[in-house]
């Protein structure tokens, strides 16, 4: 496998985010298990919404992303606060395993906005890039959560044969 400078920014972003988070997860658990999933609802509706936005209010594709992208994750901060000043907790030392769980599942998320707001905006203008996105390993699992999904298969195996 030849790793490009795709995957070496995507990889570097994912490591940055996650150890941020893992940093914050060995302080504050809870606060950021709500973080995360505000953080992967707000992405979510970013990829749902941001076609409609862009028919609604005739901004670019990727810009119209990117707003809804930042506004959810802004949300989601503020939302995660909220809770946890109610429904503060932790794990003690489990706090280490889980919240590095909670930092890779962040980090993706994240990573998922940061590769495809500029797959958006300059795919289909800069071939060279379109290209170094498309034989990216890391960029193509950040676009389409192929990690995310062969642990559901996993999961879902494991549940059909009542492990």
């Amino acid at each position: 496998m030849h790793l490009n400078w795709v995957d070496y920014a995507s990889m570097a972003f994912v490591a940055l985010v996650g150890a941020i988070q893992f940093l914050r997860a060995t302080r504050d658990f809870s606060r950021v298990l709500y973080e995360t999933i505000f953080l992967i609802g707000a992405v979510v509706l970013a990829v749902k919404l941001f076609q409609p936005v862009h028919d609604l209010v005739h901004l670019s594709y990727a810009l119209s992303f990117l707003l809804l992208s930042l506004l959810g994750v802004l949300l989601a901060i503020v939302l995660a606060a909220l809770v946890n000043t109610r429904l503060a907790f932790g794990f003690g030392a489990f706090s280490y395993v889980f919240g590095l769980l909670l930092a890779i599942g962040c980090a993706y998320s994240l990573g998922h906005v940061a590769i495809r707001t500029p797959f958006i905006a300059f795919g289909h203008l800069n071939p060279a890039f379109y290209d170094a996105v498309r034989r990216s390993w890391m960029a193509r699992d950040l676009l389409y959560f192929r990690t995310f999904v062969e642990v559901l298969a996993i999961l879902r195996v494991a549940r059909w044969l009542n492990m």
